[in-house]
């Protein structure tokens, strides 16, 4: 007895569906958000230098172009500039969809892949607290240990880091207090800049506590650095 071998043409039907919650019977994951969480924080001392800055305030200042200051390196205290930024783990936000049963039996014979609505909203932790001090007299008014944030300017943050008046198209930066004060969102990159020198030692060694709403904690410890005149 002879067969007579027939042609087989394999179908192959991709079907491309976003989720959607019109059914009870069958689970699929959407991903709505993500979640931005802070696991470590850094900070990295820089020379700022003006004349390389055309937007103060409103971009941030380009320290990938130039070298971090070095342990016990020398500046004039208004171009010291410390740049704060976060190790960011992004943590996808999910919400159970559901698909019919007759879905999943198409499923056996019908490659499905289910493309979910794309994220479009990423939230952030908040900033409760940032508190910098130094390891000797700023000033008689700023004893070892004291609180700095008021010496400190805000050269850049993601949002809200100066205030603007349309009057006069001036753009004023806020200081650091002022800026957490807002409780801000725990951004990747927040830029800050001494406004006043030292009027009793020279040397510094500064503390920068980082807290979070959420309890989180960091500190961060500064190189030496040696402030001298213009």
């Amino acid at each position: 007895m002879k067969f007579k071998a027939l042609p087989v043409i394999a179908l192959s039907t991709l079907a491309i569906t976003a989720c959607d919650d019109s059914n009870d019977n069958w689970n699929c994951d959407e991903l709505i958000a993500y979640e931005a969480n802070i696991i470590a924080m850094q900070v990295t001392p820089f020379e700022y230098q003006p004349e390389n800055d055309p937007y103060p305030y409103e971009s941030p200042y380009f320290t990938f172009e130039l070298s971090p200051l070095e342990d016990a390196a020398e500046t004039n205290a208004e171009n010291y500039l410390l740049s704060l930024t976060a190790d960011i783990e992004n943590t996808p936000l999910v919400s159970s969809t559901t698909h019919s049963w007759f879905d999943a039996l198409n499923g056996l014979f019908i490659s499905k892949a289910y493309a979910c609505t794309p994220a479009e909203d990423i939230y952030y932790e908040e900033i409760d607290a940032i508190r910098i001090t130094s390891d000797q007299d700023f000033s008689e008014q700023y004893p070892a240990g004291s609180e700095l944030n008021e010496l400190f300017i805000v050269q850049w943050a993601y949002k809200d880091g100066y205030s603007y008046d349309a009057d006069t198209d001036v753009a004023t930066p806020y200081t650091l207090a002022e800026y957490v004060a807002q409780t801000p969102d725990a951004y990747q990159l927040l830029q800050i800049r001494l406004s006043e020198a030292p009027t009793t030692d020279p040397v510094h060694q500064f503390t920068i506590e980082y807290s979070l709403t959420n309890g989180e904690q960091y500190v961060m410890t500064t190189p030496l650095v040696t402030f001298v005149a213009e």
